[in-house]
């Protein structure tokens, strides 16, 4: 079945991965403006997520897992509103085109591997971020040299995607 619903004004927490869940989410779930856990990954679900999916501006949306699902079409350009999100896994999915800009200073980890994303964003303002997964992928051209300025960033994983070109020396000094 479906995931449920559930209309609790004060719902902060929502994990049912790893079921047998189908079909695609209600949008009203990324109008709660208490929700900052919501994990429906390891699910059967499928679907676009529409361009307006995170509405609220300064959601307190912390963690955000769609990962192995079926998800298809674009990534919402309204991710941009969860500047608290502090870990995006949506890994195993159909995305495709660009990955929206976001700026979460609270981002920690961001799992967008075996998608079907052309460019990364410009991770400006994400000094925080520890972890980058970014594998399998449709990335090309040179390896971003933002990265280069990502202090805490510990785990990087680019890898099966088309990047060319030299990788930033500043990557293999110690810190």
């Amino acid at each position: 079945g479906q995931v449920p619903y559930f209309s609790a004004p004060n719902i902060q927490f929502f994990s049912v991965n790893e079921n047998l869940f189908e079909g695609s989410i209600s949008p009203l779930w990324f109008q709660k403006t208490s929700l900052s856990v919501f994990n429906v990954s390891i699910n059967h679900l499928s679907g676009s997520l529409p361009d307006n999916s995170f509405p609220i501006r300064d959601s307190p949306m912390n963690y955000l897992g769609l990962a192995f699902n079926n998800f298809t079409g674009k990534f919402p350009s309204s991710l941009s509103n969860l500047n608290n999100l502090g870990g995006l896994f949506i890994r195993n999915n159909h995305f495709t085109g660009a990955f929206p800009e976001f700026n979460s200073t609270d981002l920690v980890g961001l799992d967008i591997s075996y998608n079907k994303f052309t460019s990364l964003p410009s991770f400006n303002g994400s000094t925080n971020i520890n972890m980058i997964y970014a594998s399998n992928n449709l990335f090309n051209g040179s390896c971003p040299p933002i990265f280069t300025k990502m202090e805490t960033l510990s785990v990087i994983d680019l890898s099966n995607n088309s990047f060319s070109g030299l990788i930033p020396g500043k990557l293999f000094n110690s810190r």
